[in-house]
This record gives C-alpha cells, sequence and structure tokens, in this order.
C-alpha cells in the first residue's frame, strides 16, 4: 500500500519482511524493483538474484532478468568510468588469445 502511495519507506517494510521470513519471494521482488529506481545499482542486482533463486521460474522472472541485466550493465559502465579505461577481455576470458583481444 504504501508504494502504491509512491511512500518510498516502503523498503523499510519490504527489507523487514526478508529479515522475518527469507523464503517469501515477494519481498526480494519489491526491493529490487525499489533499487532499480535508485542510484544504488548492488541492492537491486542482489535482492533480484536472490529473488530468481526462490522463484525461478515466476511470471516475474523475466522482468527481473532485463533488470539485472540492465543494472550490470550499468554497474560495469560505472567502474569502467571511474577507473578511465576499458578492462580487457582476456579480464573476463583468461583463455583468450591475444588475436581476439
Amino acid at each position: 500500500m504504501l508504494w502504491a502511495q509512491k511512500d518510498y519507506s516502503a523498503i523499510k517494510q519490504w527489507e523487514k519482511g526478508i529479515e522475518t521470513d527469507p523464503g517469501f519471494s515477494k519481498n526480494y521482488y519489491n526491493a529490487c524493483m525499489y533499487y532499480y529506481l535508485t542510484t544504488d545499482k548492488t541492492w537491486s542486482i542482489l535482492y533480484g538474484e536472490i529473488f530468481l533463486n526462490i522463484e525461478p521460474s515466476s511470471t516475474l522472472a523475466p522482468e527481473v532478468k532485463n533488470i539485472l541485466l540492465e543494472d550490470y550493465k550499468k554497474l560495469f559502465a560505472e567502474l569502467i568510468l571511474k577507473t578511465k579505461k576499458t578492462i580487457p577481455k582476456k579480464t573476463f576470458l583468461p583463455g583468450l588469445s591475444k588475436n581476439h583481444e
């Protein structure tokens, strides 16, 4: 109800719900969505990943997967901007030959 009224303190209720009943997936889904709308992509990713582990075949899973993809893109883009250089492909693919860099 708080979220429907644009009351952003709803996150406190979802996080309390996670603490009280860690197996209730809807709290992770809502927390993921909340943090997706903020600049804190880390919590959005964590809650989204946990949601998918609990409910991998949920009808909400495709939506959460898209959110995670966007969050990971933003997180890596920020990392690259902070380091002011590109991360070599071999960092993620150690077996990559020099011809494919």
